[in-house]
């Protein structure tokens, strides 16, 4: 007996998680993914500010839907993200769910067009002082065409399989009502064996404490045994969300040719990352180099 199995039809939802948690040493100002721009890739509201707007950028070529919705996520100490389900209710007290409004809820754009999301901080009477934070996720509802995989079998049973790749990408939205600067420290600093190209890796752990997050950019620094200063390495984007308070990261440099970084020393700053032309050293280390 032929017996045939109906298409079987998938789609393979690529969430994109980087504010928190995107690290380059170019990091730009909006995240794509798929034909979707976003700009900017945090927004932060308070007492001062409490309206912004996100920005949508279709880049594609075909008019394409996208829907905006709130997801939750928890900062590990690697730096990456997990996914809080509405059933873990853990954190559920530092969503800012309840106290943002946005709109609208779902675009469509035309090829080379943009949307803006209006976000409303409305701060209610009795709100705790604190930070609180939501990740609006912005996923595409583009039916992408399928690529069609048939495979059969010597019973003559065939399986028609149809992925449909949907692309999404969050962004955390913050709001802070009555809270404090983190203060920040650096410790556990070390420095791997440099390579005959001058590459090595520097690690260290970042410590936040308080009821804010920190975020900023960690610039690696070599000062010469004449001390002379040169700047090796730069990493842009580097958070410490509430209420994790260590990270541990690692970053590349690269020493100048010719310099010899046996007989110096490296300094690790932690900077606030603004539009100020001068930022904030929130943090410093320093470390001999390797003999």
């Amino acid at each position: 007996m032929k017996h045939t199995f109906r298409s079987i039809t998938q789609s393979v939802i690529a969430a994109v998680m980087m504010s928190l948690w995107f690290s380059s040493a170019f990091a730009p100002s909006a995240f794509a993914q798929g034909s979707l721009m976003v700009n900017p890739k945090r927004i932060v509201l308070d007492d001062r500010k409490r309206v912004d707007n996100v920005t949508l950028f279709n880049s594609g070529d075909d008019t394409t839907s996208f829907t905006i919705s709130l997801l939750h996520y928890a900062m590990q100490e690697d730096g990456s993200f997990k996914e809080l389900p509405d059933s873990v209710t853990t954190y559920a007290s530092t969503y800012c769910d309840s106290v943002i409004r946005f709109f609208p809820a779902q675009v469509t754009l035309p090829p080379h067009e943009s949307q803006a999301i209006h976000v409303r901080f409305l701060k209610p009477m009795n709100l705790t002082s604190g930070e609180y934070r939501s990740h609006m996720y912005f996923r595409s509802l583009d039916r992408a065409q399928a690529i069609e995989q048939k495979v059969q079998d010597t019973s003559l049973h065939t399986i028609s399989m149809e992925l449909h790749p949907i692309f999404g990408i969050s962004i955390p939205i913050i709001v802070r009502a009555g809270s404090s600067p983190a203060t920040v420290t650096i410790d556990s600093v070390t420095v791997s064996a440099i390579d005959t190209g001058g590459n090595g890796t520097i690690s260290a752990q970042l410590h936040r404490a308080g009821n804010e997050s920190c975020y900023g950019s960690f610039i690696v620094k070599y000062r010469d045994a004449g001390g002379s200063e040169t700047q090796v390495g730069l990493v842009k984007g580097i958070a410490v969300y509430v209420p994790l308070a260590m990270r541990r990261v690692a970053m590349a440099f690269k020493m100048p040719t010719g310099t010899d970084a046996t007989t110096g020393s490296f300094r690790l700053e932690y900077q606030t990352l603004t539009d100020n032309p001068k930022e904030q050293v929130l943090a410093a280390a320093e470390l001999a180099a390797k003999k």
